[in-house]
């Protein structure tokens, strides 16, 4: 007895490339005899995917100053001037720094053959002729054993007998062909392009200020204290992470590998 064995088998777009795929159905046709191959690959799939995307902010904080400075000076043509003097320190400090970069992605397109291939298998089919014969009812009575004086039971004849007619079926061999519809596949002439997030880091230089407040004087004759009030700001860069969720459709392609054989029993 013959048999048909459909072997499947599903890959992702990325397990092989074409030209492996279909070496792959070659070798599979040639170790399982009478084969058809009807691999295809599935319509593109997109899968929606939440990537966390980070990037750092600087940003600068000040806060103001003030503070009273005092000195003696001459009365004659005197004048206090408040001056500040301020000294930046920079640290160099290494971030997360993310960007969108564009892929492409490679789609197959399959359709079915024109013409699809014949599939030719040896089948037991069964043949059947009508047979006519006689049915009769047996008809039994019980008798006592003239040598051991028991009764038993004994054959008398048959009646209402009729002719029967039934099916006598046999099986025989024969050839059956069946048509098996194959896929033509081939890479489409234009790739699909996507966004993805490449993870990366930058380095940002923060200052950090520090500030002394001095009064300068214009002196003249007579000496007394003057005083006046000094105002600045001292300021502070931080750096501060800045996430949000990105949502992505990254495509994908399933290829089935199907062979349609007749396998031997």
């Amino acid at each position: 007895m013959k048999l048909v064995l459909t072997l499947v088998l599903a890959l992702g777009a990325t397990a092989q490339e074409p030209g492996e795929v279909a070496d792959f159905d070659a070798e599979l046709a040639m170790d399982n005899g009478n084969c058809v191959d009807i691999s295809y690959w599935d319509e593109v799939q997109y899968q929606e995917q939440t990537v966390e995307l980070c990037q750092s902010k600087r940003s600068t904080e000040c806060v103001p100053r003030t503070e009273e400075v005092c000195r003696e000076v001459p009365v004659h043509s005197c004048r206090v001037e408040g001056v500040v003097d301020c000294e930046d320190t920079p640290t160099t400090h290494t971030v997360q720094d993310d960007a969108y970069v564009m892929k492409e992605f490679p789609v197959q397109k399959c359709q079915k053959s024109a013409v699809p291939q014949q599939l030719t298998e040896t089948k037991q089919m069964p043949v059947c002729v009508p047979v006519t014969k006689q049915q009769c009812d047996s008809k039994w009575e019980v008798q006592v054993n003239a040598e051991t004086g028991e009764m038993e039971k004994v054959w008398a004849g048959n009646e209402n007998c009729r002719e029967v007619t039934w099916e006598d079926c046999s099986l025989e061999t024969r050839e059956v062909t069946q048509q098996v519809d194959t896929w033509d596949c081939a890479e489409a002439a234009q790739p699909l392009h996507y966004q993805e997030v490449e993870h990366g880091e930058a380095e940002v230089t923060t200052i950090t200020r520090k500030c002394a407040a001095r009064a300068v004087s214009v002196c003249s004759v007579r000496v007394e204290e003057q005083c006046s009030e000094v105002g600045w700001e001292e300021c502070r860069d931080s750096v501060q992470p800045h996430c949000f969720p990105s949502l992505l459709r990254i495509p994908s392609q399933e290829y089935n590998h199907l062979l349609r054989c007749s396998v031997h029993r």
